[in-house]
């Protein structure tokens, strides 16, 4: 799949269980993403750059086939680093819901006393979502 995920090539797959009561009125799906394409370098250079810099795992470089023994253990995802020490190594300029700017956000209208089902996916690349200030932006937005 190579960087077609950083270049949006990429869309939810929601398997339906027949057996879930549901109930919802409305059902919203949230696609979280950190974004560089069109915005400096392409997501194309920025894997060459790594694969020929190497990768900093832990304090320890790695190829970029992430070899380096006992390094893989302290590379494992945990409490305070949900997506393990290779995480952040990537200046995103933009975090994007649904393909938009925290400038332009998505909208969700509903009625009150509505159910809504949301469904939150986490496509960033090298952030991890904490539901507050993500990646040095504030996104904002309304449910």
């Amino acid at each position: 799949m190579g960087v077609q995920l950083d270049t949006g090539l990429q869309a939810p797959l929601i398997v339906e269980d027949p057996a879930e009561p549901g109930g919802y009125d409305m059902e919203v799906v949230l696609v979280l993403d950190d974004w560089t394409d069109g915005w400096g370098d392409s997501p194309q250079t920025i894997l060459e750059r790594m694969a020929r810099e190497g990768m900093v795992v832990g304090g320890t470089a790695m190829d970029g086939m992430g070899h380096e023994g006992s390094a893989m253990e302290d590379a494992m995802p945990s409490p305070d680093r949900p997506l393990g020490a290779d995480t952040g190594d990537v200046a995103h300029p933009a975090h994007l819901i649904n393909g938009r700017l925290p400038e332009d956000p998505y909208v969700i209208r509903s009625r009150l006393g509505h159910r809504v089902r949301l469904r939150i996916i986490n496509a960033g690349s090298d952030t991890a979502c904490r539901g507050r200030a993500w990646g040095g932006t504030t996104t904002r937005g309304s449910a």
